[in-house]
């Protein structure tokens, strides 16, 4: 007599809701760098990808993004490193409600709010933006400019203010 294979129901994994945003229709860059509350079609973004995405998903260290700020654009976040670092940014912010600095660093591996503020963007011989991040101050910026001013066109000093 033959017995019938038991039936065995797949484990799916609880997925934790954003603990930046709300999923209400309103993209969460478009909130924060325009002011623009319009409704759009909009996808998942998990701030910290890569080998991180299953601790982003884990720790709701995700957003929702309209298809211009997530991957059509220059101002989507996987073509662009500023807006990329300030989602980076408000998501350890979030993190550090509930946890600490040490247990971020230990799950994610770096921190994100200890950079300098001040990062230098100039134009390369091809004609692309470069930029050198993690000055302290603008005269710490300034000094790097001058000490390497011949390399460098156009040099400008930024300022990434943020709130805490």
């Amino acid at each position: 007599m033959m017995y019938p294979k038991p039936v065995y129901k797949k484990k799916r994994k609880q997925h934790k809701p954003s603990i930046l945003q709300f999923k209400d229709g309103t993209c969460y860059l478009c909130t924060r760098l325009n002011g623009d509350y319009g409704r759009k079609p909009l996808q998942e973004h998990h701030i910290f990808g890569g080998p991180n995405r299953i601790h982003s998903e884990a720790y709701g260290l995700k957003v929702y993004l309209c298809i211009e700020h997530h991957t059509a654009g220059p101002a989507a976040v996987h073509n662009n490193a500023d807006n990329m670092r300030i989602l980076q940014r408000d998501g350890q912010r979030a993190f550090e409600k509930e946890h600490t600095r040490e247990e971020f660093v230990r799950i994610f591996g770096k921190n994100y709010l200890d950079d300098g503020n001040y990062r230098v963007e100039w134009i390369d011989d091809e004609g692309f933006i470069r930029i050198k991040r993690g000055f302290e101050t603008s005269e710490e910026a300034y000094e790097w400019i001058n000490k390497h001013r011949r390399r460098l066109d156009y040099p400008m000093v930024f300022g990434d203010a943020y709130e805490e």
